[in-house]
């Protein structure tokens, strides 16, 4: 430990404020994953901890911050599983003795102090990780929750009222960070239901709460909504905060503001509650901002694979620099770390992120997503889907065939990646497999499918079938038994056509079947039922069982195993005569939906909480799918900024060299851009800015607007245009493109370097270009613009020589007749390089004003040209 102890000093002080400087090791704790010791915690006083690896093969430091502890005592759940990603990592490394000279190098460099080997990496983000907010997400922040926990509630669930869940609450950080909406747009209504074992009678019951929410009559009160709000031991708002120091006192109206925006983006994303797990789909938080917030459609639900890129999957690198693209562009990340959703609001050099964990905080800090790599933590070649449901598994030799509610995946490499098969399937919600030989038997909510092949295409066999939402499929010899909705079917000929066997089933809703011997156990939602001939006739077997809402069965030699919704797995060792639960290990309250052996492995899938595997009959179980834990991140969630609202307001302030905006970081609904103090910015791709917004260059900043820039206004609305102040510089290009309308312009009172390709449009008849300063014309550019708008000369200065140019440079300016302003001179001399006007007006605003060819060899061409006012031209050619 003291190599990681020597390393952990050295980046803490390298990293951490100067006022921190003086902290100190308070704590230092070994983890150890699957009994081996993986890395060390290193708290500090006053706020901090640096998590170091265990063996110099891992990156050196895994995650480190100097604002919170991991409190090895009191783990929550989120960080645990974080805790466990990185254990798993560290142990694949160290049994597959993965060597990294990069890796041992780092050790060497941060033990001498030198963190020099960082420089090459990216520079921090735009986004200060310090914006997001640290809010917890459970009492008694939640109160708006309408319903109440039932009085038998399980003994040991929570019962604070209406736990969030971490979904909601970063959902609602992203939008505490844009200040937006203020108000959401349509509604939503649904039940959620909650299946748990009665504390009082010992049986299934369930509890269920409508939600509802009319988002366009909400208002989100952001300005009351404090940054950080969590609870003390004693459940009292406000605690002190080892970094941030003592916090003000929280008012129950902030608690409501926070409250409300939680609730409702729970509503959008159609958050099942209640208890333990709580529980929303991939996408449906994109959807949700979309549906119902007026952010942008266009966010984007990303997964990093080892292998070829498709669909959503993206490559490990394309994937963080994903993430660092909308950190640039003042957008955090909906990232989720294992099952835990979380916010990515910063980066660093040497591929940290900045994780904002919710629960108010806890283990907030950097972290590098990889331990070493080509460590196969995320997503592999063709993976499922993350959450998934698995609804069913089959095994043939090496095979594992996986039913979800994305089709069939199959694994030839015991689940650690997966391949979709789902050719021929017109329902891919596969609730049941049976396997006889290459021969496989899908069952899914639009009845049976056959595939004689091994699953690579799939043909309907449905004939008889009175019932086709098929939830399980068992053979026996010849016999295939199907049980449906309406009862077991049973088929004698390979599919070809099916007859009900339903004689003594009190319970028609078969969700599984398993056979042992001559024996067929149904399992329904009133319990298990035995038949002895074949399904001829069935008679209940429920001693012992203290949930009888059955979903799955399984037969391990002697032991019938039985999975249940919201009681977990239940054993008979006696042909089902009486039944235990065993449950060490699973999650409280798990809906287990497939079960199935593999030699003395028994697998169960689950509802959302991943597939788990025993080795000992039931006595535990541990989770299994490290690999279809994905992260995924949800990025470009962006507000539409035809919907802003004064809180809006996108602000850039660039006051240093050389930042570019590229064709991969568009950026829309822009307030303010500010470039000062020698600060440069090149545009190369889209910018919209919002109604009233302004790009401003003062004090030797400079804007270069380059191949591919392109600057306009937001939906229907116009934006104020550029203003270049003394001291500044605009420089276009060619490709490079200004939209503008209403009453827009670009006001130049510095340099406006007008270069070869440039195009303007000055859509109305007030948009207009104003030269106080100097336009320089570049060698072979003709200056002009399209539209209805004008150019306007207005130096004070005398001589007022602010036009330049180069070798083969012109003007030309046409209008739509003479009424038509196109040029307003509002200063005593604008000195013309060789121009062409045309069908337009020239607007002789000063008293003394000359339009006048800047060399005797200059030529003008004018046609139909109207000066005004009458008796005050003077023009000299």
């Amino acid at each position: 430990m003291n190599d990681a102890r020597i390393v952990a000093n050295n980046w803490f002080y390298h990293f951490a404020p100067e006022e921190k400087v003086n902290d100190s090791i308070v704590s230092a704790t070994e983890y150890t994953y699957n009994d081996t010791a993986v890395f060390y915690i290193f708290n500090y006083s006053n706020g901090g901890y640096v998590l170091t690896s265990s063996d110099t093969r891992v990156k050196p430091v895994l995650a480190y911050s100097y604002t919170t502890w991991i409190d090895t005592s009191h783990i929550t759940v989120e960080t645990q599983e974080w805790l466990n990603l990185y254990g798993f990592q560290v142990c694949y490394i160290v049994a597959n003795n993965v060597s990294s000279s990069e890796n041992n190098d780092a050790w060497d460099n941060i033990e001498k102090n030198d963190f020099s080997y960082l420089s090459s990496t990216n520079m921090p983000a735009l986004l200060e990780y310090y914006h997001t907010s640290r809010w917890a997400c459970w009492t008694p922040y939640f109160n708006q929750f309408p319903c109440d926990y039932p009085s038998d509630w399980p003994a040991g669930w929570s019962t604070a009222k209406g736990e969030m869940g971490c979904v909601p609450l970063a959902m609602s950080q992203i939008m505490k960070f844009h200040k937006f909406p203020i108000h959401g747009s349509g509604s939503h209504s649904y039940t959620s239901t909650r299946y748990y074992t009665s504390s009082v009678t010992n049986q299934t019951s369930s509890v269920s709460c409508f939600n509802n929410v009319d988002f366009s009559s909400e208002t989100y009160d952001y300005d009351n909504m404090p940054f950080r709000l969590t609870y003390c031991a004693n459940g009292t708002p406000g605690c002190d905060d080892p970094y941030w120091g003592n916090l003000p006192d929280i008012t129950q109206n902030q608690i409501d503001a926070v409250g409300i925006l939680q609730y409702d983006a729970g509503v959008a994303c159609n958050m099942q509650w209640f208890g333990v797990g709580t529980f929303c789909g991939p996408t449906n938080p994109g959807n949700a901002f979309s549906n119902y917030f007026n952010y942008l459609p266009n966010w984007r639900y990303i997964v990093p694979t080892q292998g070829t890129p498709s669909g959503y999957s993206v490559s490990f690198e394309n994937f963080k620099e994903l993430i660092r693209k909308d950190l640039d562009n003042l957008r955090p990340v909906f990232f989720k770390l294992g099952t835990h959703a979380t916010v990515i609001d910063g980066y660093q050099a040497g591929d940290y992120f900045h994780i904002c964990q919710g629960r108010g905080g806890d283990a907030d800090g950097w972290n590098t997503f990889f331990a070493s790599d080509g460590v196969p933590t995320l997503d592999q070649p063709g993976d499922m889907p993350p959450y998934s449901i698995y609804w069913t598994l089959a095994v043939s030799g090496t095979n594992i065939f996986a039913g979800t509610d994305n089709g069939v995946f199959l694994s030839n490499n015991y689940g650690y990646s997966w391949t979709a098969k789902n050719t021929g399937l017109t329902n891919t919600n596969v609730k049941s497999l049976a396997l006889s030989g290459t021969n496989i038997f899908a069952g899914t909510d639009g009845g049976v499918f056959l595939s004689t092949n091994n699953g690579n295409n799939y043909t309907a066999v449905n004939n008889g079938l009175t019932n086709t939402y098929i939830k399980s499929l068992v053979i026996s010899g010849t016999n295939i038994f199907a049980g449906t909705d309406g009862g077991v079917f049973l088929s004698t000929n390979n599919g070809s056509s099916w007859t009900a066997v339903n004689n003594g089933l009190t319970n028609t809703y078969i969700k599984s079947l398993a056979i042992s011997g001559t024996n067929i156990f149904a399992g329904t939602d009133g319990g298990v039922f035995l038949s002895t001939n074949n399904g001829s006739s069935w008679t209940a077997v429920n001693n012992g069982l203290t949930n009888t809402y059955i979903k799955s069965l399984v037969i391990s030699g002697t032991n019938i195993f039985a999975g249940t919704t919201g009681g977990g797995v239940f054993k008979s060792t006696d042909n089902g005569s009486s039944w235990t639960a065993v449950n060490n290990g699973f999650p409280a309250g798990s809906t287990v939906f497939s079960l199935v052996t593999v030699g003395q492995y028994i697998y169960a899938g689950t509802f959302g909480e991943g597939i788990y595997k025993t080795m000992n009959n039931g006595s535990s179980w541990a989770e299994i799918n490290s690999s279809w834990n994905t992260f995924f991140a949800i990025t470009h969630i962006e507000p539409n900024p035809c919907e802003i609202n004064s809180y809006y307001t996108q602000e850039y302030l660039i006051s240093t060299n050389g930042i570019v905006w590229d064709q991969s970081n568009s950026k829309r609904g822009i307030y303010r851009i500010y470039i000062k103090d020698g600060g440069e910015l090149t545009i190369n791709s889209e910018v919209s800015l919002i109604e009233g917004g302004k790009i401003i260059v003062e004090d030797g900043g400079i804007l270069n607007i380059g191949n591919g820039g392109k600057l306009y206004n937001t939906c229907n609305t116009s934006w104020d245009g550029i203003e270049v102040n003394d001291g500044g510089i605009l420089n276009t290009t060619g490709g490079s493109n200004i939209i503008l309308s209403g009453n827009g312009k670009i006001l130049i009172d510095g340099v406006f370097n007008y270069n070869e390709g440039t195009i303007i449009d000055l859509s109305d008849e007030n948009t207009n270009i104003e030269i106080k300063g100097v336009l320089n014309i570049g060698q072979n550019a003709n200056f002009t613009f399209t539209g209805s708008g004008y150019i306007k000369f207005s130096s004070p200065n005398w001589p007022s020589n602010n036009i330049t140019y180069g070798t083969g440079s012109s003007v030309t300016l046409s209008g739509s007749g003479q009424s038509d302003k196109i040029i307003e001179i509002a200063q005593e001399t604008v000195y013309m390089p060789n121009c062409t006007l045309s069908n337009g007006l020239v607007y002789m605003q000063h008293p003394n004003a000359r339009m006048q060819a800047a060399t005797e060899t200059t030529t003008m061409n004018l046609d139909n040209i109207k000066f005004s006012p009458p008796g005050t031209t003077r023009t000299q050619q």
